[in-house]
């Protein structure tokens, strides 16, 4: 998957005060970044949609964005959801001047260009930067040769990252994605190769049993 110079970065909320100002929901660490200009678009539903347009789509819906000057981003002061890292924030544009201007920017799609973005690496890898869009559609590969599928989704649980593997027989696997799993290789020139499961297969095979033993009894009947 070619690499996307802009990355979804989360979406417009309601207004904030009289002067344009925005609440931003974000799942990246905005407050520890240096983000300077955004751009602004219609809705995409999720970062994987965004994520999977094809060459042509992705610069389709670049001209359907608007592009804007950033004067601040704060995290919210006494917010539970809000930290440096990642939650709810304030943002204020030097174009988007009143509240109606911001209101009716509400629920629209940020986007901010990678290289304004620093690491996001995980504990897997400290050497890289990349993106889980950088991952989408790599194959992940045992110690031994053999392939166990391509990454076709990643989701957070909150204290751990999955990698949703999809098998040749369209079985999906989920393997947490930790220094402990899994292994990203690069090339010479820095990009990615494919993932390194570092688990052994009858290991990952009972893994992927009990995981989805778990699923089926937490499912209602």
């Amino acid at each position: 998957m070619t690499k996307k110079h802009w990355i979804m970065i989360g979406y417009v909320g309601k207004p904030w005060g009289l002067r344009g100002g925005f609440y931003v929901s974000s799942w990246l660490p905005l407050g520890t970044y240096s983000i300077t200009k955004i751009r602004v678009g219609p809705r995409i539903k999720s970062w994987l949609e965004f994520s999977r347009l094809s060459p042509t789509e992705y610069q389709r819906y670049l001209k359907k964005t608007s592009i804007e000057s950033v004067l601040s981003i704060k995290g919210i002061p006494g917010s539970s959801d809000a930290s440096p890292e990642t939650g709810r924030f304030l943002v204020t544009c030097d174009r988007v001047l009143v509240k109606e201007q911001a209101k009716s920017m509400a629920g629209m799609t940020i986007l901010a260009h990678r290289n304004s973005l620093a690491s996001t690496t995980t504990s897997t890898d400290n050497s890289h930067d990349f993106f889980w869009s950088d991952l989408l559609d790599h194959a992940v590969i045992l110690a031994n040769g053999s392939q166990v599928g391509h990454i076709f989704d990643l989701v957070s649980h909150g204290a751990s990252d999955i990698l949703l593997v999809q098998n040749s027989d369209g079985e999906v696997w989920d393997i947490p994605f930790t220094h402990k799993h899994v292994k990203i290789m690069f090339t010479d020139h820095g990009d990615i190769s494919h993932l390194l499961c570092l688990m052994e297969f009858d290991d990952l095979e009972d893994y992927v049993t009990s995981r989805q033993r778990k699923k089926s009894a937490s499912t209602p009947q």
